[in-house]
């Protein structure tokens, strides 16, 4: 399907592949708060720049930086896992993130098929994996974002090459990803820095949900796609 978004480039849009932490869910605190928890079980230590620098990133990334603070691996993953489900189990409601309901409203009303990527092991995708049609997560890929596996993954689970793919993402890393697997990417948070590049447009999550929720069934708005790849205003 051929989107024009009014920028002067044409964007071929069938299917919709979208992050979890940090975009639909406001969950990276969580996984901060836990890796920081650990290494203070452990006496090692952990500072706000770890905080922002494991944005996106797997769960083995994680471990590694923990280990490399001197926290002895065994264990580690589950503990991860555990504290983070036991975080959100706490909470009255899931964290989502602003925009992030009304954007998978928009896709499903859009008859686009709608995929969650995710580097978070499946068990914590439960709030969001049913409503999509696809979930591919952590402990489904070798090799974890940046790489593309994940995405590439993803399109070929639906159909979609990759390339008619559009890809929503919070963090550098799956950016990164997203572009590496050969997609449309738009990512939604404006504290990031994402770079650019030519299919790389950024746009705040209720925004983007909005122009989404502005067209009839099987069509999409994609937002500021430039041919010199300049950022979206």
């Amino acid at each position: 399907m051929e989107l024009d978004a009014g920028w002067g480039r044409v964007a071929e849009i069938d299917a919709v592949l979208v992050d979890l932490d940090g975009t639909l869910l406001d969950t990276e605190p969580v996984w901060s708060a836990v890796a920081l928890a650990i290494a203070d079980a452990h006496a090692a230590q952990w500072s706000d720049e770890d905080d922002l620098r494991i944005v996106g990133w797997s769960v083995p990334a994680v471990v590694a930086l923990l280990a490399s603070r001197g926290v002895p691996l065994g264990g580690v993953v589950e503990a991860l896992h555990d504290g983070v489900a036991a975080e959100l189990a706490a909470l009255p409601e899931p964290p989502w993130r602003d925009g992030a309901r009304e954007l998978l409203a928009a896709v499903r009303a859009a008859g686009l098929p709608l995929a969650l990527v995710t580097m978070s092991p499946r068990r914590l995708t439960a709030v969001v994996a049913a409503q999509v049609q696809l979930v591919v997560a952590g402990d489904d890929v070798t090799r974890p974002k940046p790489d593309p596996e994940a995405y590439l993954r993803a399109a070929v689970a639906l159909g979609v090459p990759p390339e008619r793919c559009l890809v929503v993402e919070d963090s550098p890393t799956g950016a990164a990803a997203g572009l590496a697997a050969g997609a449309w990417v738009v990512a939604v948070d404006p504290a990031q820095d994402v770079g650019r590049a030519l299919r790389l447009a950024e746009l705040p999550l209720p925004a983007l949900a909005a122009r989404l929720g502005g067209v009839g069934p099987r069509g999409a708005v994609v937002p500021g796609w430039t041919p010199d790849g300049a950022r979206a205003g």
